[in-house]
């Protein structure tokens, strides 16, 4: 890809980054451009991982309700 470049060619980021830019262009393709372009400059965050120590302060348990918390329906019959 860089050889192409070195000889005269153009990068892909490049290129939708012209075409995002050409107000001549028609506007669905400047944006479909600028989605490409996106993915070029701003990578999605990657999915982190918890921490061993973080994981073991909810020793896997779901939360427990309030003790106030009352049963859907009113409680007792």
């Amino acid at each position: 890809m860089f050889e192409a470049t070195a000889a005269g060619g153009e990068m892909p980021i490049a290129y939708a980054l012209r075409v995002m830019r050409d107000e001549k262009a028609p506007d669905l393709r400047r944006d479909a451009m600028a989605k490409v372009a996106a993915a070029y400059l701003y990578p999605r965050i990657a999915a982190s991982q918890v921490d061993a120590d973080e994981a073991s302060e909810t020793d896997g348990e779901a939360p427990q309700p309030p003790e106030f918390a009352q049963p859907v329906g009113g409680g007792e019959p």
